[in-house]
């Protein structure tokens, strides 16, 4: 996740899924201070946010 190489520290590294882990915590951020800064009658609604994925093929996929 968000560009960390664990798989290359294993003898067989894996294959997995790439997730945009700063542009994740960017949102997330944003929510945490939108929801601290509404006035209790106003609360922002919950949401339901989806982000892409990538495949990064290794050598477990070989």
């Amino acid at each position: 996740m968000t560009g960390h190489r664990v798989g290359d520290m294993l003898e067989t590294s894996l294959t997995s899924m790439e997730l945009p882990g700063f542009e994740i915590g960017q949102k997330a951020a944003a929510m945490v201070i939108d929801s601290i800064e509404a006035d209790d009658k106003h609360k922002p609604a919950v949401q339901h946010l989806t982000f892409s994925a990538t495949l990064a093929e290794r050598e477990s996929t070989e």
